[in-house]
């Protein structure tokens, strides 16, 4: 007698993750990854997913000929593509609603059958682009390994399918993996998304079995997810974890996270050159921020007031000092001429309506030379709708104290040094624009502007940094 079959068996591979595995619709964490983004998303990623490119790991349920409709479903099945794609082009964007009616309509109707791994992985692509601040992103710097100035170093060629084969080798024989990389018309750059899985299978059931489990180490929420985004034209690269990777405290998910970034450089290198990836001080919650510090523009090292040169705001020269300040660090008197006079040439008597804040004396000559302090100290940056704002500087001041010594017990025990003495001093501002913030308080008279040191202007360019001589320093800036 034959032996009753067992099924097809699913052998360890260390192949990627494929687009087309798919995720219960009805998983929580599929809704709420569904949830994070508006309506209008939500229905042009729909639309997406129905066309060609996408169909074969993307594509809707479609009811067959032969097949019986549910009775019990929320939503009639489609009997064609073409329906779908008309649903969510013409049918949902005409008419008004709820983004909970579209989020179901795709879960229990059109996408009933599960959502695959590249369409979970296009919502979480989206989300970033149209939040450019809801992830935490570190630039780091990729240059050739040993040496020391790469200023005539050419960059790695990038192509996106070579690429990611060899990264494939390098993270496959640690950490399953499924991979998406796009091209956003949004900005220029090229995003990788890396979602890390700790099954060593990659069959459906093997994602269908984090449903029914209820332990933590097959929780989804547990799935790493890390994006890097590659600039067009810098030797820079932004490395972030997604907020479902970003809790993780067990020191086997950092290490596959770290695992994974530091094979980038491996995948770029051939022989003759290899690369590695250098901090450059520098973190931030927005893109636009990463792109105006550590981007292919020119503001990379012009921050603070230096980036009226880089906006082209100043066309004089920047080495020409004649008449330095005599405008812009004026007393208030040359706004006499703008104002309206009598026939008789006298003044009219009108009151003067004052732009000071509430509860303030502030003479409006003395605030509109604050003002003109903090232009001429800032330029064009730290303006706090700008979208290029820094979300927390951390500083540490090393320099001597230059007043007595810090106790009679040093003085008295003849230390060498205590005449050089230097405090420990640690600083962080934190905010939603942290500069904006500084010249705002340089406006409002809190801080003095002529006596304010050029760092805290924003002119290192970096989030984290040492004060040493009044100038911040980094070992590796990256700038």
């Amino acid at each position: 007698m034959a032996p009753k079959s067992r099924g097809r068996l699913a052998i360890p591979t260390t192949k990627p993750l494929p687009d087309d595995v798919r995720i219960p619709s009805t998983h929580p964490q599929v809704f709420k990854t569904l949830s994070k983004l508006s309506r209008p998303a939500l229905i042009s990623l729909a639309s997406q997913w129905c066309q060609s490119a996408n169909v074969t790991s993307c594509g809707p349920y479609i009811l067959a000929g032969d097949d019986e409709e549910d009775e019990e479903a929320p939503y009639l099945a489609a009997t064609s593509i073409e329906a779908v794609q008309e649903l969510y082009d013409i049918e949902l964007p005409a008419r008004k609603g709820s983004k909970r009616e579209v989020v179901d309509h795709i879960l229990e109707g059109d996408w009933r059958h599960g959502i695959s791994l590249r369409q979970l992985a296009m919502v979480e692509t989206q989300y970033i682009l149209d939040h450019p601040t809801s992830n935490r992103w570190t630039a780091m710097r990729l240059s050739l390994r040993g040496e020391s100035d790469d200023k005539h170093a050419h960059l790695p060629r990038f192509h996106g399918s070579t690429f990611l084969r060899t990264l494939q080798k390098e993270i496959s024989p640690i950490s399953k993996a499924h991979y998406y990389i796009t091209k956003p018309k949004e900005c220029p750059v090229t995003l990788l998304r890396i979602h890390l899985h700790d099954s060593p299978y990659n069959t459906p059931k093997s994602f269908q079995a984090i449903t029914s489990s209820k332990t933590k180490s097959n929780s989804p929420s547990d799935s790493k997810s890390i994006f890097i985004i590659f600039p067009d034209g810098t030797p820079f690269i932004y490395v972030s974890v997604s907020s479902a990777g970003a809790h993780l405290i067990d020191t086997e998910s950092r290490s596959l996270q770290k695992f994974a970034v530091e094979a980038v450089p491996k995948a770029l290198s051939r022989l003759g050159e290899r690369y590695e990836l250098s901090s450059t001080a520098f973190t931030a919650r927005s893109l636009g921020a990463l792109l105006a510090h550590r981007g292919a523009e020119r503001t990379n090292n012009a921050a603070g007031g230096g980036r009226i040169f880089a906006d082209e705001e100043f066309t004089a020269s920047a080495l020409d000092y004649r008449k330095v300040g005599d405008v812009v660090l004026g007393n208030g008197d040359d706004d006499k001429e703008n104002q309206s006079v009598d026939t008789d040439g006298k003044a009219p008597n009108k009151r003067l309506f004052s732009h000071s804040f509430p509860q303030s004396t502030t003479e409006p000559s003395l605030l509109k030379r604050r003002k003109l302090i903090a232009k001429g100290r800032f330029g064009t940056y730290g303006l706090p709708d700008d979208g290029k704002g820094l979300n927390r500087l951390d500083v540490r001041i090393r320099d001597a104290y230059s007043g007595t010594s810090p106790s009679p017990g040093i003085a008295e025990s003849g230390d060498a040094n205590a005449d050089t003495w230097t405090p420990d001093i640690k600083l962080s501002f934190q905010g939603t624009h942290v500069f904006a913030g500084l010249r705002m308080l340089v406006e409002n008279g809190a801080i003095d502007g002529e006596k304010m040191p050029g760092w805290l202007t924003g002119e290192g360019s970096v989030s984290i940094g040492t004060v040493k001589g009044g100038r911040i320093e980094s070992a590796n800036s990256g700038g």
